[in-house]
């Protein structure tokens, strides 16, 4: 019993020396020095947008992501909704993104990952003091001033289509929120994106701890078909800094006639800080004394 309590011991202290991240509890300031303050927020909790498989019918050689999203509310560690001015009309916040990305497995039960060679790669969060973040037209998603900026490191996701008795693709109306806007159908399914991007830039107005401790954003986002709940967009940002747009093209059928696919997708953010080195040393030697420790024990 005291070789097996020593050995969870030391397992765990190695484990938290090699793997741990930090707390991800950071100090945000949502309207960067108004009134609303620094609050102590553990996710970002955004509004129902969608998301862009741009060329992705057809492809050879993979195809890019493109997503946007405002945010709907910031979550403390006890998953409080943080009472601050987002939803006022006070000002918005907001986040883009485009990536390349693979197939790893085909459909109807696709699988893809972030691709080696990137053209295009980032991840950026903007507020805006007057809001006019539109997911219909796809405007006023990075417009404002830019507080963060990141590079995507790591991406997986997944779609699984909806087949009938015989194999084939259900179809239905595409945009089935309100009006149709689209006069198209789209095939149905559901599937889910993770995503870890590297931190380069923050605005210490709204991110007061720096750059030094916000190091990735991990982000993961659950995407259906068709549009129940929230317009699909007619374009995305293409380009960072609000360099370019790219307009959708889903053809006649969403999910067949291409060249894009678009998805109605449900957007949560978080945020890794490093342990400092000394704590990373500390864990590291109770790893090594508890190793030896059973060593002799066990002798």
């Amino acid at each position: 019993m005291r070789v097996r309590a020593l050995l969870a011991a030391a397992v765990a202290a190695v484990g938290l020396a090699t793997s741990a991240q930090g707390s991800n509890v950071i100090n945000f300031d949502p309207d960067g020095g108004g009134p609303d303050g620094t609050v102590k927020v553990i996710t970002f909790d955004y509004n129902l947008s969608d998301l862009l498989n741009l060329g992705f019918i057809g492809q050879t050689n993979g195809w890019d992501l493109l997503f946007h999203a405002s945010l709907n509310s910031l979550n403390d560690e006890n998953g409080k909704i943080l009472g601050i001015g987002l939803n006022t009309g006070a000002y918005e916040i907001t986040t883009v993104l485009r990536v390349g990305v693979v197939q790893t497995v085909p459909t109807p039960n696709l699988e893809f990952k972030k691709a080696k060679v990137q053209t295009v790669n980032f991840l950026e969060f903007w507020y805006d003091a007057t809001p006019d973040a539109n997911n219909l037209a796809g405007t006023g998603f990075n417009d404002g001033t830019r507080i963060l900026s990141a590079t995507i490191s790591r991406l997986q996701g997944n779609f699984d289509l909806d087949l009938d008795g015989s194999g084939n693709p259900v179809t239905t109306t595409f945009d089935k929120f309100g009006t149709d806007n689209y006069g198209i159908q789209s095939v149905t399914g559901q599937g889910a994106v993770t995503l870890n991007a590297s931190v380069n830039f923050v605005d210490t107005s709204f991110f007061p701890d720096g750059l030094n401790k916000i190091k990735v954003v991990i982000a993961n986002a659950s995407d259906i078909l068709p549009f129940n709940q929230v317009n699909p967009s007619a374009q995305f940002a293409s380009l960072p800094n609000a360099g370019g747009f790219v307009n959708a093209n889903m053809g006649a059928i969403n999910g067949i006639s291409g060249p894009d696919v678009q998805v109605q997708s449900d957007a949560n953010a978080a945020f890794t800080i490093p342990l400092p080195s000394a704590a990373w040393a500390g864990m590291a030697l109770l790893g090594l004394l508890g190793a030896a420790r059973i060593r002799k024990v066990m002798r």
